[in-house]
């Protein structure tokens, strides 16, 4: 029993690194799975992405980003909430 247990447990390691691989949110080295050195900012600008498709759809209008330095300008008719980051 404890071999087929042992086999399973196995079988379930290898299952759970495949997925961050395949997303290329780790590297296998071998045996071994190492995190990306920028996993924090992949994940981050997936997070963003993802909101702003969200956005998106919720509102009908297009996400534009702004160039680092360019003003921005507008209305806002509801809170948003990303990450740390939030405005009211």
């Amino acid at each position: 029993m404890s071999g087929a247990f042992g086999a399973g447990v196995r079988k379930g390691l290898v299952q759970r690194q495949a997925w961050p691989v395949e997303q290329g949110l780790v590297e296998q080295e071998g045996q071994a799975v190492r995190l990306r050195r920028d996993l924090l900012v992949v994940l981050q600008q997936r997070e963003l992405s993802r909101t702003c498709q969200q956005i998106e759809q919720e509102t009908g209008l297009r996400h534009v980003t702004p160039q680092r330095g360019e003003m921005v300008e507008g209305v806002y008719r509801r809170a948003v909430m990303s990450g740390t980051s939030a405005m009211p």
